[in-house]
């Protein structure tokens, strides 16, 4: 993969985040936090019915594209199973209707109920068919898909909301179902030579009888990965009240930035390490593809860290608290990209089985731990609670792949963990931003050497 094939991947993300960011002041002007709190449990539960759906055939998908001859037949095997379990949510959603939208807004909303449903199985459509444009490498369509994507939501935000006067809730969840719809509709006419639902397809048992042996164990996985994503806002929710989760929401928002980075990160690396585990590229390339990335990872951190008085200018009076707990999870997106580079062999070994016991653990640490932080900080206590977690699922998963495949090194890794939990500890001390600055400098300097003599270049130049 070329560096400008790279930059083409990056463009879609790097804007879809900006976008992001200048949505977000937006939002936090035009809405109290109580309500923002409301519109996140809605996202956040779709993005939770989104894992069930899938439940790891997007992954089989993934695994077997470039195996596949018939990409057509690959395409109706996985796609059909997610709408298998679609329809088993639409089921689960009429029956407990009243309590679910009990939990999550106060009162009985059917509409918006409706919104999230219907939201849903166009984001289902939408990651196949954002899978096939990465797979078939057309970067430049995929990083299109993500700026429009992110373009209409905030243009439709601003209609509904501003203009129209629509309630809040129902504007900002309306938006973002019409700009998913748009995108879905504009990437099934671009990708319809490689789904073609509609045609004739045999059910081949053979290749579903593989999609499924791939995608079990991460369906389980999956659902404790629920707990992971959702603990944090629903415990909140269950221990709190709507004014710490809207801080606490706005907060996670702040990190969609770094998020991006994961986005990237995992698009680019998935499709590589797998060609290079095919054309038996050295451990000592995955060692340097590590050490680049946790180096990257670095310096936003430090920069993240050193610039956050500023954020708090953009997010406005009723939000400004979010500023004191973002650093903390920014240890989600961090750590979680990283984990797809240490923890590679899992997924190359075919031993997907073992995230489950991977997951397993963080589930049951990151539910102990918010049991126990919540009552007492609030927002802020979900927050340590969610860095501590993916701490531990970056160690266990690039433990275990240490075993299942070959041994890359983590020394790196160490350092870096080292580093953020001592910056964390004096995050409120005066010198703290100057400190991170200095060192984020230095650090970039360092990597800009390695790439002037040639050792970024192998990772990011070679296939």
């Amino acid at each position: 993969m070329s560096l400008k094939t790279l930059v083409s991947y990056a463009l879609g993300p790097i804007g879809a985040s900006l976008l992001g960011l200048i949505t977000l002041p937006i939002l936090t002007r035009l809405i109290v936090p109580d309500v923002y709190a409301q519109i996140a449990l809605a996202q956040i539960t779709i993005q939770l019915l989104l894992f069930y759906a899938l439940s790891g055939f997007d992954q089989a998908f993934m695994r077997e594209y470039y195996e596949q001859e018939n990409k057509q037949k690959l395409f109706c095997h996985t796609y059909f199973m997610s709408l298998v379990l679609f329809s088993s949510i639409i089921a689960i959603f009429y029956v407990f209707r009243d309590h679910i939208s009990a939990f999550l807004f106060g009162d009985y909303r059917p509409e918006v109920l409706a919104i999230i449903v219907i939201t849903l199985l166009f984001t289902i459509t939408l990651r196949y068919l954002q899978l096939i444009m990465r797979l078939e490498n057309k970067a430049m369509s995929y990083s299109l898909a993500l700026f429009l994507q992110a373009l209409f939501n905030l243009l439709f935000i601003i209609i509904f909301v501003e203009i129209l006067k629509v309630s809040s809730l129902i504007g900002v969840l309306l938006a973002n179902g019409i700009s998913v719809l748009i995108v879905t509709l504009g990437c099934w006419f671009k990708a319809r030579q490689n789904i073609a639902i509609f045609s004739t397809t045999h059910f081949d048992k053979v290749l579903f009888g593989q999609l499924f042996k791939y995608a079990f164990p991460l369906l389980f996985s999956t659902l404790l990965m629920w707990v992971l994503y959702s603990a944090d806002q629903y415990m909140l929710r269950w221990l709190s009240n709507y004014n710490e989760l809207g801080i606490y929401a706005a907060a996670y928002k702040l990190c969609a930035a770094l998020t991006i980075l994961q986005v990237i990160i995992s698009t680019y690396w998935v499709p590589l390490s797998l060609k290079w585990h095919q054309a038996a590229v050295p451990t000592s390339q995955f060692n340097l593809a590590g050490k680049a990335a946790t180096t990257l990872m670095i310096i936003v951190f430090l920069l993240s860290v050193a610039l956050r008085d500023i954020v708090s200018l953009l997010l406005g009076e009723q939000f400004a608290l979010a500023v004191d707990i973002f650093p903390f999870l920014m240890l989600y997106p961090i750590f979680y990209a990283l984990s797809e580079i240490s923890g590679v062999g899992i997924n190359l070994s075919r031993k997907t089985s073992y995230m489950i016991y991977i997951t397993l653990l963080s589930a049951i640490f990151n539910i102990t731990i918010n049991l126990w932080l919540i009552p007492k900080l609030g927002a802020k206590g979900a927050a340590i609670a969610t860095g501590a977690t993916f701490i531990l699922y970056f160690y266990s998963r690039t433990i275990l792949a240490n075993r299942v495949w070959k041994k890359v090194a983590w020394a790196h890794y160490n350092i870096m963990v080292c580093l953020i939990v001592f910056i964390l500890l004096f995050i409120d001390s005066a010198w703290i931003e100057w400190f991170c600055g200095v060192l984020a400098s230095t650090l970039f300097i360092f990597l800009a050497v390695l790439y002037k003599i040639g050792k970024l270049e192998k990772i990011y130049m070679s296939n």
